[in-house]
C-alpha cells in the first residue's frame, strides 16, 4: 500500500509514489529512455487511487524526471536531463544597437546548397501539413469566388477569415470580434506592423534573449535598439529582471513569444503571464504578442494568449497558420488593440491587401472543423518527432552538453560545453553536409556562443545519422579547445 512505501513518512500520499518512482529510477530498476508503468498499472500495483498516481506522474515531469508522450506513456528522461536547472546570466542591461543582416545573409546563402541534411531549419517538415485536403478546399473557393479572387482585398483582410479566427480566440479566453483583426503577411508581417505602429528610430524594445532571429531584423531594419531580457528554456522571458529594466530604462514596447518560444522552446507558466501583462500595462507599455506556436501544445491544455489578460487595449496579439498549416499560404493576423486603427493605414499604404483566395481557402478550413482534426494529429506528431530527436541529441553530443525538451512546439535549444565555439561548428559541420543553427543568430552579443537551436520534425533515419556525426564534430571541437 501506499503508505508503506516510504517507512515513517509523513508527506502525502503523492509525494510517497513519487518518491517511490525516483528511487525506482535512482537503484537502475528503470533507465533513461525506458517506460514506466501507465498510471493504471501502478495504482494496482501500489494500491494508490489513479488520481494520486497521475499528481504524482505529474510532478514528476514538471521535476524533470519524467515525459509524457501522447498516446504511449510516461518515460524516464535522459540524465542530461536531470542537471540543476540552467544558470540565469547576469546580463548588463544596455540598449544594443542591432547587426545581425551580414550572418544571417550567410546562414540565409549556405541553406542553398544541394544535399544538406537540415537539422537548424525553423521550417516544420512540409510533409506534416495536409497539403491534399487544403488544395481541394482553396479549389472550391476559386470556383466559388470567380473572378473576385484576382480582386484587391480591403485592408482588413476576409471578413470569413477574421470570424473564423475571432470565434477560435474567444474559445482562448480572449474576447475580440472580426472588426478587431486585420490579416498580415504571415506573423512576421504582423510584428513589423506593430513596431512601425509603436516605435520611432532610436526607440528602445524589449525582447527576450535569446531572440528570434526575425525580431533582431526588424529592430534593425526600424533603426530600434534591443534591451536583452534573459529567458529560460523552461519558462520564459525573466519578469523580475523586466521589472528591473523598467526603472532603469525607457522603454517603447515588449516583445515576447510566450508558448513555446523562438529558438528555445519555453512556454511562460500562467502566473508570470498575469505579471507580463499587467506590470507593462501598469507602465503604459504596449506588448506585442506573438502566438504563432501556440496551437502546437503536447499535453492536454493550450496555453493562454497574453492577449487574454489584456485589460487596456495594450497587447498586440500575432499570429499566423505558417507553422499549423500552410507556410506559403502567408496568412496571418494581428489583433492591436487600441493600435488597430494604426495598424490598418500602415498595412494600406505598404502591401494593401492580401490574396482573397487564401484567405478564405484557410478560412473555409477551418470552419470545416478539418483544422482542429489536422492540428490534434500534427501535436501528436511533434511530440513523438521531438522525443525522438532530443533523445538522439542526448545520445550522440559529448559530456557537458545540456539539452532541453519542450512541451510544445517542435524546436529544441542546446548548450554545448563551454569550451565549444557554434560558429566554428557551424562551418565543419557544412562542410560534412549537415545545417545547424549557432546560438550567435539570436542575441546581438555571442552570449550564445555555445548554443544551437535544433528542428525536432525531421526525424528521418539521414537526419538521426547526422546528429551521429555532428556528435563526433561536437566531440573533437570540444576536445581541441
Amino acid at each position: 500500500m501506499v503508505r508503506d512505501l516510504v517507512p515513517g513518512s509523513s508527506v502525502s500520499r503523492h509525494q510517497q509514489v513519487a518518491e517511490f518512482v525516483k528511487m525506482s529510477i535512482s537503484n537502475g530498476t528503470y533507465q533513461a529512455g525506458e517506460r514506466i508503468p501507465s498510471v493504471r498499472a501502478m495504482s494496482r500495483r501500489i494500491g494508490a487511487s489513479i488520481t494520486t498516481v497521475i499528481e504524482a506522474y505529474g510532478n514528476l515531469e514538471s521535476e524533470g524526471f519524467l515525459e509524457a508522450r501522447p498516446r504511449s506513456g510516461y518515460y524516464v528522461r535522459s540524465r542530461i536531463r536531470w542537471e540543476p536547472t540552467p544558470r540565469q546570466e547576469t546580463l548588463d542591461l544596455i540598449p544594443t544597437k542591432v547587426n545581425v543582416m551580414a550572418l544571417w545573409q550567410r546562414f540565409r546563402q549556405d541553406a542553398r546548397r544541394a544535399g544538406l541534411v537540415q537539422l537548424g531549419s525553423g521550417i516544420p517538415d512540409y510533409g506534416l501539413f495536409p497539403a491534399e485536403k487544403l488544395g481541394l478546399c482553396h479549389a472550391r473557393i476559386l470556383r466559388r469566388t470567380g473572378s473576385r479572387a484576382i480582386e484587391y482585398d480591403t485592408p482588413e483582410g476576409s471578413s470569413l477569415l477574421r470570424a473564423q479566427i475571432a470565434k477560435r480566440a474567444f474559445s482562448r479566453g480572449c474576447v475580440l470580434s472580426p472588426d478587431d483583426i486585420t490579416v498580415t503577411a504571415g506573423c512576421s508581417g504582423a510584428i513589423t506592423f506593430a513596431l512601425r505602429a509603436i516605435c520611432k528610430p532610436g526607440d528602445v524594445v524589449a525582447i527576450e534573449s535569446p531572440a528570434f532571429f526575425v525580431f533582431l531584423q526588424a529592430l534593425e531594419k526600424l533603426g530600434l535598439r534591443a534591451l536583452e531580457i534573459p529567458a529560460h528554456p523552461a519558462d520564459g522571458i525573466n519578469v523580475e529582471v523586466l521589472r528591473y529594466a523598467l526603472q532603469q530604462t525607457k522603454i517603447a514596447a515588449c516583445l515576447v513569444v510566450p508558448s513555446y518560444s523562438y529558438p528555445l522552446g519555453s512556454c511562460m507558466p500562467l502566473e508570470s503571464r498575469r505579471e507580463l501583462v499587467a506590470l507593462l500595462a501598469e507602465h503604459e507599455i504596449p506588448l506585442i504578442e506573438d502566438d504563432t506556436f501556440g496551437e502546437l501544445w503536447h499535453g492536454k491544455d493550450r496555453p493562454r494568449p497574453l492577449k487574454s489578460f489584456d485589460r487596456s487595449g495594450l497587447v498586440l496579439h500575432c499570429s499566423s497558420v505558417s507553422k499549423t498549416l500552410a507556410p506559403g499560404y502567408r496568412v496571418g493576423w494581428i489583433a492591436a488593440g487600441r493600435y488597430q486603427a494604426e495598424i490598418e493605414s500602415i498595412k494600406y499604404f505598404s502591401t494593401l491587401s492580401c490574396s482573397i483566395s487564401a484567405q478564405e481557402a484557410v478560412a473555409g478550413f477551418l470552419s470545416s472543423g478539418d483544422y482542429d482534426r489536422h492540428l490534434k494529429t500534427l501535436r501528436a506528431t511533434l511530440a513523438r518527432r521531438v522525443a525522438t530527436m532530443c533523445t538522439a541529441l542526448e545520445q550522440a553530443l559529448p559530456s557537458g552538453t545540456r539539452v532541453w525538451r519542450p512541451h510544445g512546439g517542435y524546436l529544441i535549444w542546446v548548450e554545448l560545453p563551454v569550451q565549444v565555439d557554434a560558429l566554428a561548428l557551424y562551418q565543419d559541420a557544412l562542410d560534412q553536409g549537415i545545417r545547424i543553427s549557432p546560438g550567435h543568430l539570436y542575441s546581438t552579443s555571442e552570449r550564445f556562443k555555445n548554443h544551437l537551436m535544433f528542428n525536432g520534425t525531421y526525424t528521418s533515419e539521414a537526419a538521426l545519422d547526422a546528429v551521429k556525426r555532428l556528435g563526433s564534430i561536437v566531440q573533437r571541437h570540444a576536445e581541441q579547445r
